[in-house]
């Protein structure tokens, strides 16, 4: 897929930088990988999202922690669904905050959540010794010291072309 291509190289070509991406993209794309840890804010709608082992219910005003290198999809079956997809690059004070080593679905704060409107101005690549670089890093410290409360429905999943057949035709349908 070209888009996913292009989505993953602009992700990852500048190792140290953060990459915004504001359009409703993600949903889109197959189950895929970033070389950078994800958070994903869901409003406006519900989302899905698919890792190998599980799926996962994201209702609308949450984030999801994705660590990088987790093969992941994210489906939606309203258009109304706002996604805004933020990633980040490893730095080192990552390594003391376990919980960013795995995924992790929790409820927007107040401050959070204005945080995230604010980050709404901007797409695309953001390099270092950029204010906006420093609101990001901020933002993402802000959520290393206190995530919040997790969150987690997990949806039963199945490995039968049968099962699989039904689950994608109910998820493409209902809803």
């Amino acid at each position: 897929m070209k888009i996913l291509a292009q989505a993953e190289k602009d992700i990852d070509e500048y190792p140290k930088s953060i990459y915004i991406m504001r359009e409703q993209l993600e949903h889109r794309f197959p189950p895929h990988k970033h070389n950078k840890s994800q958070i994903l804010l869901v409003s406006g709608g519900i989302a899905y999202l698919k890792t190998k082992e599980r799926e996962y219910y994201i209702p609308a005003q949450h984030y999801v922690w994705i660590p990088k290198g987790m093969i992941h999809n994210v489906k939606s079956n309203t258009t109304e669904i706002v996604l805004l997809n933020i990633y980040f690059h490893e730095e080192e004070m990552d390594e003391k905050y376990h919980f960013m080593e795995e995924l992790g679905i929790y409820p927007v704060s107040h401050l959070m959540y204005e945080m995230l409107v604010y980050a709404r101005q901007w797409k695309g690549v953001i390099f270092p010794d950029t204010w906006a670089y420093e609101f990001l890093t901020t933002m993402k410290h802000f959520i290393m010291q206190d995530p919040g409360k997790p969150f987690s429905i997990q949806l039963p999943t199945t490995e039968d072309h049968h099962m699989l057949a039904i689950t994608d035709f109910m998820h493409q349908n209902l809803g």
